[in-house]
């Protein structure tokens, strides 16, 4: 049984910050260094100074985000709401020319390791941002971001709660990328019953915020280790979470697509008729026929473009079933039909010869989110191809971490990125 839980917030004081957009941001793991500067600009109160604080004054990161975050409870400049509620959040935003709006809300999750069947993740971690977020969250002793969480609820039960108990928003936000962000809150008691009961029979599979996810994981089992008469009802066994509905039609996942540099000119002359072994290889003459037919290929199997330096040609790449099976020997069933597990299998280290170690460490590689700009840097020379991949199907990512595996590495960008700053969950305030 999945365990949900309201809480008592901390929320920006709005009648000290007029303007919510100067300190909001955007997650910590997009923001770039110019970004951040510009953020600790925007105001001397951007939530941006306690996810990524500067090290300043002879103190480490940390530490100021921990000092900075207990001043501003002491200053009033957050103020921990009065009843324990949940948070509805929705956001409205523009993708190929259609407006969207992904729904969905903020509350508290019981912890579960990833065995439980109750919690899912879908992509890999790394050791260092655990690292990280865990020393920020002994510093701040909180969830100062919400992970973002992934339910599936074909009667949109929690969906229809809403309708009717929704008023004014708390903040009404336009971030950066023109997506508004309207943010409400909920604490009638019989309200946020009726959604934990419809959450109850749920799994939740993690879209955004493995690392810190993972790092709630550790910072529990440390503090129930300091903790020897613990309940297992302290703060620290919970975790914020954002949950949006699967079935939900505001869902948008956009694919990453791959810039290629520095491949050996041996292999990049032959790469096209290296590769009509393995795929059927279709030329398009011009950029906009390329987009429209990799576009329609989506329902009919696997297949991605390709766009090489010197080469004026678009190509559309599918497997041919019988070769490629070869090389994805070994490779569970659920991932062996993914797009992207034949392009790093088949394409990228078959026929270019980078192997798993050099691609982990993108040593020949980089990830694009926009492929306009992907096809451009390849036709201008500056990389040596690139491959345009479709967006996932969110059912095939299920199919695959259900089956207790994870997805090829940045297969998936759900989009929007949440704003950070929204609520803030504390363990001891």
């Amino acid at each position: 049984m999945v365990e949900i839980a309201p809480f008592h917030g901390l929320i920006y004081n709005l009648d000290l910050i007029k303007d919510p957009s100067k300190v909001l941001a955007p997650p910590y793991d997009v923001i770039g260094k110019e970004e951040q500067e510009a953020l600790h600009r925007k105001s001397p109160y951007n939530i941006v100074r306690l996810i990524l604080a500067r090290e300043e004054g002879g103190k480490d990161r940390y530490s100021n985000a921990g000092e900075t975050f207990r001043r501003w409870i002491e200053e009033k400049v957050l103020l921990k709401d009065t009843r324990p509620a949940i948070y509805p959040y929705y956001q409205t935003y523009r993708v190929n020319g259609r407006e969207r709006t992904r729904k969905g809300f903020i509350a508290l999750l019981r912890l579960e390791e990833f065995g439980s069947g109750k919690v899912f993740p879908h992509e890999r971690t790394l050791s260092r941002p655990k690292e990280d977020r865990l020393r920020l969250m002994e510093a701040c002793k909180a969830n100062l971001c919400p992970i973002f969480g992934l339910y599936a609820d074909p009667l949109r039960g929690v969906e229809r709660i809403f309708e009717k108990a929704l008023r004014s928003p708390l903040m009404d936000v336009t971030d950066r990328e023109g997506v508004r962000n309207l943010f409400y809150r909920i604490d009638d008691e019989g309200l946020i019953q009726k959604v934990k009961e419809i959450m109850e029979d749920k799994f939740i599979l993690i879209a955004d915020g493995h690392h810190r996810y993972e790092t709630a994981l550790t910072y529990r089992d440390l503090m129930r280790k300091r903790h020897k008469g613990f309940t297992g009802n302290e703060p620290f066994n919970f975790v914020m979470m954002y949950f949006s509905n699967i079935e939900d039609e505001g869902l948008t996942i956009l694919p990453t697509h791959r810039l290629l540099h520095t491949i050996p000119e041996e292999r990049k002359k032959v790469f096209i008729e290296e590769a009509r072994r393995y795929f059927e290889v279709e030329e398009v003459k011009d950029r906009e026929t390329f987009y429209r037919k990799l576009e329609e290929r989506r329902t009919q199997g696997p297949s991605f473009g390709l766009v090489m330096k010197g080469l004026d040609g678009y190509y559309i790449l599918a497997p041919k079933p019988s070769e490629v099976e070869g090389l994805l020997k070994g490779l569970p069933e659920e991932v062996r039909s993914l797009d992207l597990t034949i392009l790093h299998e088949v394409a990228i280290k078959g026929l270019l010869g980078i192997g798993d170690e050099a691609q982990a460490g993108q040593r020949h590689i980089e990830y694009i989110k926009d492929r306009e700009r992907a096809v451009d840097m390849v036709k201008e020379g500056r990389y040596d191809m690139a491959f345009i991949l479709n967006p996932p199907d969110i059912r095939d990512v299920i199919r695959v971490v259900k089956a207790g595996h994870r997805m090829p590495q940045k297969s998936t960008y759900f989009y929007p990125k949440l704003l950070s700053g929204l609520v803030i969950h504390s363990f001891e305030v």
